[in-house]
């Protein structure tokens, strides 16, 4: 939700509604949108009318303990494939945590683990809209 929502404050892209996707993607019975073939794609395209889709996914949330501190951590993968070719224009991994020097020093100013994703979120998106 994070991802659409950036999407659309960066006003880069029209995004088309969560319930119609989910709608479109029922009919290809996958479970994870990295199972569509490029065939899939296409026709996933012509249906929404959109010229690219985003497929990803959060390959890691996790929260670490060590002694009295606890890191966050987050990985995106995610990709934008054109739908008249089904080729990837874009991709971009990111791993994000809320370790940083001050709080590995004095164990203070740690983020919370749904700053961790937004943070991560961004930062992939910087690499596609700047």
């Amino acid at each position: 939700r994070y991802f659409m929502t950036s999407l659309l404050a960066a006003e880069a892209f029209e995004v088309v509604e969560p319930g119609e996707v989910a709608r479109a993607l029922e009919r290809f019975s996958v479970i994870r949108t990295a199972q569509l073939t490029e065939e899939q794609i296409l026709t996933l395209g012509r249906e929404l009318g959109v010229q690219a889709v985003f497929l990803g996914s959060l390959s890691e949330s996790s929260t670490l303990r060590s002694g009295s501190g606890t890191t966050h951590v987050t990985t995106l993968n995610a990709r934008l494939v054109e739908t008249d070719t089904g080729a990837t224009i874009w991709s971009a991994t990111h791993t994000e945590n809320n370790r940083g020097f001050w709080s590995s020093v004095l164990g203070t100013g740690r983020k919370s683990q749904s700053e961790v994703m937004r943070k991560c979120v961004d930062q992939c998106l910087r690499t596609l809209i700047r």
